[in-house]
C-alpha cells in the first residue's frame, strides 16, 4: 500500500502558502523529494525548481525567503517569497 501511495503526485510533498514578492500574489510552494514546485492559487504550475538548479536559498530568520537559481548560461537568477506567517519558516 505504501508502494502505490509514493507513487502519487504530491506525495512526500509539504506544502505552504507563500506570497510572489513581485507580483504581490497568493502561491502555494511545495517542498518534496524531487525539488521545489510554486503554484499561483487558482492557476496552473508557476515555477518548477529542481535541487540541482538551486544555487542557494535564504530566510531571513522571519517571513521573507529567496532562493537564487543558476541559469543555464551560468548566471543567476532570484525569486523572493514571503511566508505567511513565522511558524511556516
Amino acid at each position: 500500500m505504501l508502494q502505490a501511495a509514493s507513487s502519487l503526485e504530491g506525495y512526500g510533498v509539504e506544502e505552504h502558502s507563500v506570497v510572489n514578492v513581485e507580483s504581490g500574489r497568493a502561491c502555494r510552494m511545495g517542498v518534496g523529494p524531487a525539488g521545489i514546485t510554486v503554484q499561483e492559487e487558482g492557476a496552473e504550475l508557476v515555477e518548477r525548481i529542481e535541487y540541482q538548479g538551486l544555487h542557494s536559498a535564504t530566510h531571513d530568520g522571519r517571513t521573507q525567503l529567496t532562493f537564487s537559481l543558476l541559469c543555464e548560461d551560468a548566471s543567476t537568477t532570484s525569486l523572493h517569497f514571503r511566508l505567511l506567517s513565522q511558524r511556516a519558516a
